[in-house]
């Protein structure tokens, strides 16, 4: 006679291995670390936020903590691995910031000083390259420090940057930020750059296009990405620490969303 077995867990002879619930554990950390920071991509984005975003961001830190030393395997922390790999995650797949600017922020983090600061250029007509009904561009930062040993998550914004796009040549001077980070030893610090764009109404013949403005949630007309993800230890910037092993517990999250504000450079 032949018994079949449906794989239920209560089955005495359903037995994970142990390498399977060191996996699972740190799929449940992958997981969690994903919802919060995703949580950071909603208030960025309000209704242009999904939830592909969250599943592509789990399975990039799945692949970001599987780079560490095998020996983590159940007790992986976010900076044992690879975090170089956080670069380049992209909110939307379909519209690359570089498409909409032709201006490269210059990010200069420094350990020692304890601040982020953002450098931007001078912008003239020519470094943007928008739809004829577009009428400004916001451009906004965010730096999510990241405490996998503590558990924590706390966000710092910038304060959105206007970039009117009526008015002549000139768009916006060039411009910086700083950041006061005092507690980024030991964190891994996440700088994300959102684009998003304002677009007129309509187009009539006799009028050309209506004063009144939207803005936009196509994902042809907003970008975002992580432009630099940066593990502070020991007062610099390294990749790779593999020094501690508690396990993860549930993560609080400390953003209170206070926005620093930008000056001309």
């Amino acid at each position: 006679m032949i018994v079949k077995r449906n794989g239920n867990k209560n089955d005495l002879n359903y037995n994970l291995s142990e390498n399977s619930k060191k996996s699972i554990e740190d799929f449940k950390t992958a997981n969690r670390l994903a919802s919060i920071i995703y949580a950071v991509f909603k208030k960025l984005l309000k209704r242009s936020a999904s939830r592909n975003q969250y599943q592509r961001l789990s399975k990039l830190i799945i692949k970001v903590m599987h780079s560490g030393a095998p020996e983590f395997l159940g007790i992986r922390k976010l900076h044992q691995g690879n975090i170089g790999l956080l670069k380049g995650f992209r909110l939307n797949p379909y519209t690359l910031w570089d498409s909409i600017i032709h201006f490269q922020p210059v990010i200069a983090i420094s350990p020692e000083d304890q601040t982020v600061c953002i450098h931007l250029p001078a912008v003239k007509a020519k470094d943007v390259v928008v739809p004829a009904r577009a009428s400004k561009l916001v451009l906004q930062f965010a730096c999510c420090e990241v405490d996998a040993d503590n558990n924590k998550l706390d966000t710092h914004l910038s304060a959105k940057l206007i970039l009117p796009l009526k008015q002549g040549d000139q768009i916006s001077n060039a411009k910086k930020m700083t950041m006061h980070l005092p507690d980024m030893e030991g964190k891994v610090l996440l700088i994300i750059l959102i684009i998003q764009m304002y677009l007129q109404e309509g187009y009539k013949e006799d009028m050309g296009y209506s004063p009144a403005e939207f803005l936009s949630n196509d994902r042809k007309y907003y970008a975002g990405e992580i432009l630099e993800a940066s593990y502070v230890k020991d007062g610099q910037l390294v990749k790779y620490n593999g020094s501690t092993t508690d396990k993860m517990k549930e993560i609080d999250e400390l953003n209170n969303w206070e926005e620093v504000t930008w000056e001309d450079d």
